[in-house]
């Protein structure tokens, strides 16, 4: 069984490329796959493969492009502000995200797509949200005790830090050190938010 791979994406841009790609989603979601899963073993109508093929006419698997999950939320409507248009979205996938297949989708449809993807298992915690518009978490803290929590700035993380142990970080690498001298460290780990580009796979 793999580790499933969370992700969050915004799609933005000119309202007429962001509806183009809102409606094909939309169609893809809603086609009935009924027919070929009686013949065949295939994922419902969520899975990312059916995005490759019937929004992008390309074979996932001739292509390289991996496809190994499936929409697991999109907004019902889209938000549409004069002439600029976004909407969200969220997958579930084996390991990591699909980089590759909302890279293409952003070409073809020349939207801007920012994500925040996390996978605890392999510690992957990207953001190609640099300017933190959407996503603007830097730092988590993973208590295994309580729910994670999230960090937009590195002085709100380390204050959380020495309200915990009253000792204050001067820069992340401190981090696990203190974690470890107050006997924390085996049920809290702490991340820092990568910045990626939607390039990178």
């Amino acid at each position: 069984m793999p580790n499933w791979c969370s992700t969050d994406y915004q799609i933005v841009g000119k309202q007429q490329n962001v509806e183009n790609l809102f409606k094909g989603l939309q169609k893809v979601l809603s086609t009935d796959r009924s027919d070929k899963k009686r013949n065949s073993f295939l994922p419902d109508s969520s899975w990312l493969g059916y995005v490759a093929s019937d929004i992008l006419d390309i074979d996932p698997e001739k292509e390289c492009v991996p496809c190994r999950g499936s929409i697991s939320y999109m907004d019902e409507e889209m938000d549409d502000d004069k002439n600029l248009a976004s909407f969200t979205l969220s997958t579930e996938t084996a390991w990591s995200d699909c980089r590759k297949l909302f890279y293409l989708l952003s070409i073809r449809f020349d939207v801007e797509i920012l994500f925040y993807t996390e996978e605890l298992g392999c510690d992957i915690h990207e953001t190609n949200d640099e300017e933190g518009r959407y996503f603007d978490s830097r730092y988590l803290l993973d208590d295994s005790e309580n729910e994670m929590s999230y960090y937009s700035s590195f002085g709100e993380f380390a204050k959380e830090i020495e309200d915990m142990t009253g000792e204050k970080p001067d820069k992340f690498e401190d981090v696990d050190d203190i974690l470890e001298r107050h006997k924390l460290s085996e049920i809290m780990n702490a991340h820092r938010i990568d910045i990626v580009s939607l390039q990178d796979f």
